[in-house]
């Protein structure tokens, strides 16, 4: 099994590694990959993206991580706060992608708990996402990291004339021990 030489945030807006990032999500667009873009979509767009990422990410509201092999990006992951300030214990995973000739070495496992590290160091208790219904490697990789599904809407992506489900999952991370968790009122 291939193993990344390194899983690490990235922070500086000037790291070389964005504009690998930024080619790698261009390429999986081009291929249709299931990760909520579709195109046209250019490096230059997707950089100035990960630009506000990044931004978000000095406040602590957001977070990058790569994985390299030999210094090249092989894949990459984010994160992002709730906007809702009273959510701000809430943040979705997103754009998990990995270069389709690294894909089954445990890149997408190793992404998805670097985030889910960076996540917790600044105050995240859930990590949220939506993956489409008929990407079921993804949905796969995601239970194998201690996501469970929590939830289904149905036909709601669409793929040309094509409709897919969003399968929505979850996954608790630290929570202070004096929180009071209550869940759903009952009326």
């Amino acid at each position: 099994m291939q193993s990344p030489t390194a899983v690490r945030t990235v922070t500086d807006p000037t790291d070389p590694a964005l504009a690998q990032v930024a080619d790698l999500i261009v390429a999986a667009v081009g291929r249709r990959e299931a990760i909520g873009l579709t195109g046209p979509l250019t490096p230059a767009d997707y950089r100035s993206y990960l630009g506000t990422l990044l931004e978000e990410g000095t406040r602590t509201d957001a977070g990058l991580v790569v994985a390299e092999i030999d210094g090249a990006v092989a894949g990459t992951a984010q994160w992002r706060r709730s906007p809702y300030r009273t959510r701000a214990v809430l943040a979705e995973l997103d754009r998990v992608c990995v270069d389709p000739g690294h894909r089954g070495a445990g890149l997408g496992h190793a992404l998805v708990e670097a985030i889910a590290a960076d996540a917790a160091t600044h105050r995240v208790e859930v990590l949220s996402l939506e993956v489409r219904g008929n990407n079921h490697a993804a949905i796969a990789l995601y239970e194998g990291c201690g996501f469970r599904r929590t939830g289904r809407i149905e036909n709601a992506v669409a793929d040309g004339d094509a409709r897919h489900d969003v399968v929505l999952m979850t996954r608790e991370l630290a929570r202070p021990a004096t929180a009071r968790l209550l869940g759903a009122l009952r009326s």
